[in-house]
């Protein structure tokens, strides 16, 4: 289904106030997560895509030392 560009318009408007969250739960309920991860790591600069890869480990990692103590 194509929308036109005006009803893309009203889509945007309704979700101007919108936090990452929600577009994370809308992007999910379209079993579309997974595409958009894939598009914006292809489309973004590799030292960012490194970066936040860095960022998760450091994460991960923290949280399993955490949940042994």
């Amino acid at each position: 289904m194509e929308l036109s560009s005006n009803e893309i318009a009203q889509i945007v408007t309704m979700l101007e106030h919108a936090d990452g969250e929600d577009l994370q739960d809308i992007l999910n309920q379209l079993g579309m997560d997974s595409q958009m991860l894939r598009q914006l790591i292809m489309t973004m600069p590799l030292e960012t895509v490194i970066a936040w890869s860095k960022e998760r480990f450091e994460l991960e990692k923290s949280l399993s030392v955490r949940m042994a103590k």
